[in-house]
């Protein structure tokens, strides 16, 4: 009977052990199942938070460009933290180093108060910029009358959309492609080109209005500086010079290996030519401003840079402004040249602006730069021409009078902003493109030459186009490149 009973007492023991591992395995379960319960909670809540401060801030993107459209001025945007939206709110922060007059750069943070006392926050970046609708047009041609594509030789190539006010007439060997040629509801389009088209009904787009007070008060200033400068003498700089405030002469010329640093201005009374006297050989000329400063060069006359008399290099640098008056009339240039194909001129981030005529000829490279033709008092040789195979990228703005009164022709290169109309002169004005020119970006052209545009290719360049913004555009705001849909 013990033997049985130790049995029972054993097997009782066992299933004791058996019972007590069951009940810790369940407790083990349960617990498991309450963390991922609690778990699956958590990160429930935490999604949902999550979209709610991605909400805000997509939300707090449009508030600011509501904001952006109706002001005039974007130069003094600054941080705003703190707009309630919802159940939260959001931080606009203006990114760099400050905001342009037409681009702001800016980054909105939505923010929701988490369920454990933590902040959620979600960003969005974007770059707010100032366009005019009229640069979504490879050609963009504002005038009601009738405009040709020409299709001599290889005929005429645009790609990108087309905007004619008038009726149109493209070519045989003419093409609009990679787009749609837009035109004036009650016009035509014709021709044998290849081409697809579409009308559109009044309001008509405009020819967008450019604020050129910051070039005009610029050239104000240094007409000024020209004004008062007394100076007699000729200064031919035949060494390296170190240009610190300002430096005055009748006539500035460079001769030979010559280096000009520093920061100030060099103001002529009378004409400045750069590389133009003598120099045989290896010589060279280079303009590098200090980093962050300019070096202003002012002709009360002519401007040349490395006339084509046996120069071999000209490198002009970032921060350099070259101005002419030249009022004189048709005796007076601005000329930029080189003696190719043994020399070269090369000319990066300056600004270049002239009263009168401004000519860069014979395989010139000019990039990321400004060129600039005022309107003048007569239209006798107003104008801005790119020609002799010469690269230019940037602003290229003529408001010249003169037929024509921006010239793109000659195998020249362009990248950028091409803009032609003389305000002060609506009915004067014209723009000539022909001759194998080869366009990057956009054209804006208040009237071609001959109403025709001769033989070139344009291509659409949204991305080049807004790396060329200038300052005073009267656009609508932009952050993404839509397409043309107001017909």
């Amino acid at each position: 009977m013990k033997k049985i009973r130790n049995i029972r007492d054993a097997n009782k023991g066992a299933a004791l052990i058996l019972l007590i591992s069951l009940l810790i395995l369940c407790s083990l379960v349960a617990l498991v199942a309450v963390s991922l319960l609690t778990q699956g909670t958590t990160s429930g809540r935490g999604l949902v938070e999550s979209i709610q401060a991605q909400a805000i801030a997509a939300g707090g993107r449009e508030w600011y460009l509501r904001q952006l459209k109706d002001d005039s001025d974007w130069t003094d945007e600054a941080n705003q933290t703190g707009i309630a939206l919802g159940a939260g709110n959001f931080d606009i922060t203006i990114s760099g180093s400050s905001a342009s007059s037409v681009s702001v750069p800016f980054k909105v943070t939505g923010k929701v108060p988490g369920y454990f006392d933590q902040t959620v926050q979600r960003q969005v970046n974007l770059v707010a910029r100032k366009l005019p609708k009229a640069c979504q047009f490879a050609v963009f041609w504002p005038e009601d009358a009738s405009l040709t594509l020409n299709d001599a030789a290889s005929g005429t190539q645009v790609l990108g959309n087309f905007w004619s006010r008038g009726s149109i007439d493209i070519g045989s060997k003419c093409s609009v492609t990679e787009g749609v040629v837009y035109y004036g509801a009650g016009e035509t389009v014709s021709g044998s080109g290849n081409y697809i088209t579409e009308p559109v009904n009044s309001p008509f787009p405009n020819m967008p209005q450019l604020d050129t007070a910051y070039y005009e008060g610029l050239m104000a200033g240094y007409d000024n500086d020209i004004d008062a400068n007394s100076q007699t003498d000729t200064i031919v700089q035949d060494t390296n010079l170190n240009l610190s405030g300002l430096l005055e002469c009748y006539d500035f010329y460079t001769e030979g290996r010559v280096t000009i640093s520093g920061y100030g201005k060099i103001v002529a009374k009378n004409d400045v030519l750069l590389h133009n006297k003598g120099g045989a050989g290896n010589q060279a000329l280079t303009i590098t401003p200090d980093p962050g400063k300019k070096i202003e060069i002012l002709a009360g006359n002519n401007f040349l840079v490395s006339n084509n008399v046996g120069r071999r290099k000209t490198q002009i640098d970032s921060g350099t402004i070259m101005y002419a008056r030249n009022s004189a009339g048709s005796s007076s240039l601005f000329e930029i040249l080189q003696s190719s194909p043994v020399s070269y001129t090369s000319i990066d981030q300056a600004s270049i602006l002239s009263r009168r005529r401004l000519i860069v000829d014979n395989g010139v490279t000019i990039t990321d730069s400004t060129l600039y033709v005022a309107c003048a008092d007569s239209d006798t040789n107003n104008l801005l021409q790119i020609a002799g195979g010469s690269t230019v990228s940037g602003k290229i703005i003529s408001k010249g009078r003169d037929y024509p009164s921006l010239q793109i022709d000659s195998a020249a290169s362009v990248g950028g902003l091409v803009y032609q109309y003389c305000d002060c002169d609506p009915i004067r004005g014209r723009t000539d493109i022909s001759d194998d020119a080869v366009i990057n970006g956009v054209v804006l052209a208040h009237r071609f030459q001959g109403d025709s545009l001769g033989t070139a290719v344009i291509t659409y360049d949204l991305p080049v186009v807004l790396n060329a913004l200038p300052d005073g555009w009267d656009g609508y705001v932009m952050t993404e490149p839509y397409s043309w849909d107001d017909h």
